[in-house]
């Protein structure tokens, strides 16, 4: 089970740019390690997100984990 995390421990840390960068990262690595290009990667949050910040800074994150997976072509597995 991949697990892909880079200071992830903030929500300072949690930007759509970021994302996007942890995810190219993630996508790289699971190349690398010859993965099947189908295989779930898990990005955890390690610290305690409640309210707003779920829905401000920790979804923008994962916008950008998405707009890697999006513009990398992951589920071709292609760059």
């Amino acid at each position: 089970m991949p697990i892909h995390q880079r200071f992830n421990s903030s929500a300072e840390v949690m930007t759509r740019a970021n994302g996007r960068i942890h995810g190219i990262e993630a996508i790289e690595r699971c190349l690398t390690l010859g993965l099947p290009t189908d295989s779930l990667v898990f990005f955890p949050v390690d610290f305690d997100a409640l309210g707003e910040t779920i829905h401000g800074p920790v979804a923008d994150y994962f916008q950008g984990v998405a707009d890697a997976f999006e513009i990398r072509g992951s589920t071709s597995g292609s760059s």
